[in-house]
């Protein structure tokens, strides 16, 4: 600690503050006295003076200085009572020179000296506080030097007085920067209730807090401004969607002003952070935004956002796609630790950000290379984060420190004073109402809801998506008036109905009883944002109109214009903004109605981009030339019921990319494959479990269905598939039990010894007899060992493995088989055969097991054996990892250990010597 006066202050350690608990203290403070949320403000005092406290004041001179002895410019913040107390004074003080404060023994004093702004062209986000400093304008963040340090258990070590009246020097310093970001968030309903709105301003509050955590004391929440009714929605950083089926998803890099590339070959545009009305962790319909795992959610998400971090649940492997892979964490591994890395992996286990650094496995492992965030900048989180938000000057005015020892468990929130959340309710507000459907077949799984504003409603005029229902539940409807219409339909255009709201009901009910209807249709941008839509099967229809709304936007809809073109009804439209999200309102005579949202995502100057779908449910990561080109992905529709024995998962989607070559007016060809993901929930799978599914397109080769692959993987309900065309995919699984196959380790290596999993799912209420499952070992194997779950009868027969005995309802056996490699084989020609079950009556077979290899000295399976390979070999070394295991894949001499021998073996690949 740099800071010195003549024995007035000492070194304090703050307190670790309960999250959000001053800003909710303050909410219901301003909520009583005031009577309006509007006056909700954690606000930086303008004035000098200092609130009356117990203790006695006493006039003291400060001044704020930096390493080299110069008047610093600052804010000055005061906190009572040994910084357990949040009362807050802050003193604004641009012109560098001493002030004259009245404290008291125990006050904390905090320096804030501001060294950059960083604009956006976001409109709406002024950051007051910073202005007489010179930030005017609209400000996406602030860095500023504190005079603070992080403790290694976490905790804030300031300056405190110790003897008020004698001068006082505060010392900010390069070494202890502090990043505050100013964001607006907008909610797309009509949001009056203070309660209501209390659970966003609490959610930002916890926001911050975790941020400051993730960062060791280095970033957090500066300001943020809390609007409803869509205001402001194409600036704010955060869209709060009013639907309960968004998956939470973001724009990488999206914080940035204007169209950015790195040297790197990395892009990023203008964009944003989305999330639906609540996150539980697996589901939108319910989980507040408030409670830890959608605070968490919202840090990983402006991980992306914010800090341009790419996942590190996926790998992105040589040819383009992802595929399933973890930084240190994942769902199977142990409860929530607070110095486990990484929370752009799995952030409901983990809170911190990945540091490249061998021999701490919660902070970093070899797993960690293969993720899309090491593949794309070669850099952990820490060192991107070091990267991006440092100074470039030489020296440096301020520099992100990283983990010198690790993981820091905290600070677990910042000290009060840092953060102001304004929020500004709607005029007025609806009272709450709930939807229950009934009168739906049974073959009819989601219904979804749209609200339709007119002109001259409160909210009009707007398309709301109020996301998704099943028939027998309830739908809480955010910011539905009396008078506004509802419209209730089947995606796949089995039922629908629509009904104007009653004012004074408000609990709602609706019978489906008119037959829907669902046109197929498609989308086709070009790079100029032009979008084509095609209407098939439509041509003997009278009155057929098409609307364009925007999402969020509260303008009247666009009438377009239809052509016909070889029995196909074209409409076109230019999309306003490079990324464009909206709805099409499709009618025609009789009473046919249909939605069909979509999201347009421009290009990018990157060598890897994602588009995501109008719900994020499905992302589509495109490489190479294609991620700077315009991609579109819509809810599909007009696609026909799963074959028989089959059943639909609601994860289906529509995408195409402009500059693919046509083939139809529903599919095209790609000039590489791209990788398309899929998110699925929990609720939508037989049994929860992600069993047997597979990934097909729809008219790819003639009509109907076609399987691309079995797909069980799935890190956190993820499903990743490589696609070579455009149109529409869905997820299929079949009725009833099934039974998959696939390999356990997802290591890309050659090894000498394989472990796969049989899993035969039985989903039903009843008993599986006398079950026999089986699986032919290839002879390169060896078989060693087999095991199950449930216990049964098992072994090996000859060249089988097998097992024998009930599976219980509601249950999913797994088999898993050992063997040894008997030759050189790759592991994805040993494992390719298919397993078999008898059970009820019938045989169930597997698809082929499906394993991604890497060239034996690949290490990081990047496509090229070069110096990166060398490195992660020396790393391994470095760390003494021997043996077997996932280590084995260093140990390429296969002598038992990992040693300078085997960096040698890599280099004389790549003909490199020394």
């Amino acid at each position: 600690m740099t800071t010195r006066t003549p024995g007035d202050l000492q070194k304090q350690r703050t307190p670790r503050w309960v999250r959000g608990k001053w800003a909710l203290r303050l909410l219901m403070a301003a909520a009583v006295s005031l009577g309006l949320i509007a006056a909700l403000w954690l606000l930086l005092s303008p004035s000098p003076a200092l609130a009356q406290d117990t203790a006695p004041t006493t006039p003291t001179l400060l001044e704020v200085r930096n390493e080299a002895g110069a008047l610093q410019p600052a804010l000055v913040l005061t906190l009572r009572n040994n910084c357990h107390d949040p009362t807050v004074t802050t003193v604004t003080n641009p012109a560098s020179y001493p002030i004259l404060l009245d404290l008291a023994p125990g006050d904390c004093l905090l320096a804030l000296a501001p060294q950059r702004f960083v604009t956006t062209t976001k409109e709406f986000h002024p950051f007051p506080a910073f202005a007489p400093f010179g930030a005017t304008g609209n400000i996406a963040y602030v860095t500023v030097n504190t005079n603070w340090t992080v403790g290694t258990d976490g905790a804030l070590i300031s300056p405190t007085v110790s003897s008020p009246g004698l001068p006082i020097l505060l010392t900010t310093r390069a070494d202890a920067p502090l990043v505050l970001f100013n964001l607006v968030i907008s909610l797309e309903w009509d949001a009056h209730e203070a309660l209501e709105l209390a659970v966003f301003a609490n959610a930002l509050s916890a926001f911050g807090a975790d941020l400051f955590d993730a960062s060791n004391g280095q970033m957090t929440l500066g300001r943020a401004l809390i609007v409803a009714g869509a205001e402001h929605w194409r600036d704010a950083d955060f869209q709060i969607m009013a639907g309960n089926d968004v998956w939470p998803n973001a724009d990488v890099g999206g914080i940035v002003s204007n169209v950015t590339q790195l040297g790197n070959g990395i892009g990023f545009r203008p964009g944003h952070l989305r999330v639906g009305r609540g996150w539980d962790g697996n589901s939108a319909n319910q989980g507040l935004w408030s409670q830890p795992t959608g605070a968490r959610t919202l840090v990983h998400e402006f991980g992306h956002y914010g800090l341009a971090l790419f996942d590190e649940y996926l790998g992105l492997a040589p040819d383009g796609t992802d595929f399933s892979s973890y930084c240190t964490i994942s769902p199977s591994d142990p409860g929530y630790a607070a110095d486990w890395a990484s929370l752009m992996s799995y952030q409901y286990k983990a809170n911190e950000f990945a540091l490249r650094r061998d021999g701490n496995p919660m902070q970093w492992t070899g797993r960690c290379r293969q993720t899309i965030q090491f593949q794309m900048y070669h850099l952990s989180d820490w060192e991107t984060l070091a990267s991006r938000f440092g100074d470039t000057n030489s020296p440096p005015r301020w520099q992100i420190q990283m983990p010198v020892n690790g993981p820091n468990p905290g600070p677990e929130a910042a000290p009060p004073g840092l953060t102001s959340i304004q929020v500004v309710p709607s005029p007025s507000g609806p009272p709450v109402r709930t939807l229950a459907v009934f009168g739906a077949p049974g073959s009819v799984g989601e219904l979804q809801v749209y609200q339709f504003a007119g002109l001259n409603r409160p909210s009009g005029p707007r398309l709301v998506s109020q996301g998704v229902i099943t028939a027998g539940n309830t739908l809480r409807l955010l910011g539905v008036y009396g008078g506004d219409e509802l419209l209730v339909i089947d995606p796949e255009g089995v039922v629908y109905t629509r009904t104007v709201v009653a004012g004074p009901i408000t609990a709602l009910t609706l019978t489906l009883t008119a037959p829907g209807w669902s046109p197929n249709l498609s989308f086709t941008p070009s790079a100029s944002r032009q979008v084509t839509v095609n209407l098939s099967g439509v041509g003997g229809l009278s009155g057929l109109s098409v609307s364009l709304y925007e999402r969020g936007s509260a303008s009247p809809p666009l009438n377009l214009p239809l052509s016909s073109q070889s029995g196909i009804s074209v409409a076109t439209f230019l999309a306003p903004l490079p990324d464009f999200a909206g709805f099409l309102h499709i009618t025609a005579q009789g009473g046919l109605e249909t939605v069909a949202p979509f999201a347009l995502s421009d290009g990018a100057p990157s060598v890897h981009d994602t588009a995501h779908s109008p719900r994020a449910d499905a992302h589509l990561a495109r490489t190479g030339s294609a991620a700077q080109q315009p991609a579109i992905l819509w809810d599909a529709r007009g696609q026909p019921p799963a074959p028989p024995g089959q059943r639909l998962i609601a994860a289906r989607t529509g995408f195409s990319v402009a500059g693919a070559t046509a083939v139809s007016e529903a599919t095209a060809d790609l000039e590489a494959p791209l990788a398309l993901w899929l998110n699925v929930r929990d609720d939508e799978l037989p049994g929860g479990r992600p069993s047997c599914l597979t990934l097909n397109q729809y008219g790819a080769t003639g009509q109907g269905w076609t399987p691309l692959g079995l797909v069980n993987e799935l890190p956190v309900h993820v499903v990743s598939f490589p696609v070579s065309h455009t149109g529409a995919f869905a997820l299929l699984r079949p009725e009833g039990a099934c039974l998959y196959k696939r390999v356990d380790a997802p290591d890309p290596v050659i090894g000498a010894v394989v472990t796969y999993t049989i899993g035969l799912d039985n989903p039903n209420n009843q008993w599986l007899r006398d079950v026999l499952v089986s699986d032919p070992i290839p002879p390169v194997l060896l078989p060693l060992t087999i095991t199950s779950n449930p216990p049964g009868q098992m072994g090996f027969n000859g060249q089988n493995a097998h097992w024998f005995g009930d599976v219980p309802p509601n249950a999913l056996l797994v088999v898993t088989i050992t063997a040894q490699i008997r030759s050189t084989a790759l592991v994805n020609q040993v494992v390719t055969n298919q397993a078999a079950a008898q059970a009820a009556g019938g045989t169930l077979l597997s698809a082929p097991a499906e394993f991604r290899t890497c060239a034996r000295y690949d290490i990081n399976c990047d496509g090229m054996v070069n110096m990166t390979d060398i490195i992660a070999a020396a790393e391994a070394w470095n760390a003494t990892l021997a043996g077997g295991g996932f280590n084995a894949r260093f140990d390429l001499d296969r002598d038992g250990r990992v040693t300078l021998l085997d960096i040698q073996t890599i280099a004389g690949h790549w003909e490199w010597h020394w």
